[in-house]
């Protein structure tokens, strides 16, 4: 049996797209339609009374807004059947396009053009944000705790319902992420990172492969399910590849085995109730840490801060529980357990600037 073909998803310009797509349209139609009446009234009285532009012109708007203050010259036999016509067909025209402009302004379609024209103005602002493609259950939660960190987000979203359920919590492109165009909207270029978040895997693929190509220093983080899609991503040009499925069978099983560990984690990762804080903090080419050994550095006793692994050169591969005799190098990135006061003064000290650590 062949699977029935998926309904187009209808893509919007912001929650309330549905009414201000048809608002707008009605009312170019209504004023194409008077400005071809307003056309066909300037020609009409030129031709049948002879009159210059301007008197046709001026003839046509005060019959159609029925001000009627006087002839422009008296008309013919002709002319006042034409004029009556006129009337009939162009005032009625003309108090449609008020019904339908006035239907557009106090129905919020105006506003809603002017929200999305003013949401996409802040997102040309930004520079360093986070692109969030999907925003399903996966991706409102990774929207979640990178506001929560202070990053910038922007979401790209196709659905009307998921963006209604974004409301005005987050600036947002609607459209597909897999078209250039819409990431383009969402400020890919100026991005620090990206998550493809969507349920569908194919989705995800193209999503990463076009991203990749438009930033290629672009982290860029994937949602995938079944393994040949992860190695898939990989190529695609994802940084990471995160499986929830698999990450929460880990999870419970950790719990199942560790539950003390795991809410230890939990507190220290997801929760603001415990002041400690796991990060990474990177060695800058200025830093009085560069080229010292970690017990000369002295993090832990002058900062407070516990240096838990090392990642060389900023790669995947992790040092942990590094010796002391470890030496830090320029671009190393060290994962670090403290509280924000602490972490703040060790990435002061590892970006050059000074601290309270002993040179």
């Amino acid at each position: 049996m062949t699977p029935e073909p998926r309904q187009p998803v209808p893509i919007i310009l912001d929650p309330r797209s549905a009414a201000v797509v048809a608002a707008e349209r009605r009312v170019r139609k209504a004023m194409a339609a008077v400005v071809v009446i307003v056309a066909a009234g300037i020609v009409g009285y030129m031709q049948l009374e002879g009159w210059t532009f301007v008197d046709a012109l001026y003839m046509a708007i005060t019959t159609l807004t029925t001000v009627g203050y006087m002839e422009v010259r008296p008309l013919s036999d002709a002319g006042r059947l034409f004029t009556i016509g006129y009337i009939t067909v162009g005032v009625g025209t003309f108090f449609y396009l008020a019904a339908t402009f006035a239907e557009y302004v106090i129905g919020g379609a105006l506003n809603g053009v002017l929200r999305s024209h003013h949401m996409q103005h802040k997102i040309n602002a930004m520079s360093g944000h986070h692109i969030v493609c999907g925003f399903g259950r996966v991706g409102e939660q990774v929207a979640h705790d990178l506001r929560r960190e202070g990053l910038q987000v922007v979401l790209v979203e196709r659905e009307e319902r998921a963006l209604e359920r974004c409301g005005d919590q987050y600036p947002f492109v609607a459209g597909d992420a897999t078209d250039e165009q819409v990431l383009e909207r969402a400020g890919i270029a100026r991005a620090a990172g990206l998550v493809a978040a969507s349920g569908e895997d194919v989705t995800n693929i193209v999503v990463t492969l076009t991203a990749r190509g438009m930033n290629g220093a672009l982290q860029i983080v994937s949602r995938g399910g079944a393994d040949d899609t992860i190695r898939k991503l990989r190529r695609a040009g994802a940084d990471h590849v995160i499986s929830p499925y698999r990450l929460a069978g880990q999870r419970i099983a950790a719990q199942l085995q560790y539950p003390r560990v795991s809410a230890f984690l939990d507190l220290v990762m997801h929760s603001g109730e415990l002041e400690l804080w796991l990060k990474e903090v990177t060695v800058g080419s200025a830093s009085r840490l560069d080229g010292r050994a970690l017990a000369d550095c002295r993090i832990h006793e002058d900062i407070g801060a516990t240096v838990l692994a090392i990642a060389e050169g900023g790669t995947a591969d992790l040092v942990t529980t590094p010796p002391a005799s470890h030496t830090l190098s320029a671009g190393d990135v060290l994962i670090v357990l403290g509280t924000h006061q602490q972490l703040q003064r060790l990435a002061e000290l590892a970006n050059g600037a000074s601290s309270g650590a002993r040179g």
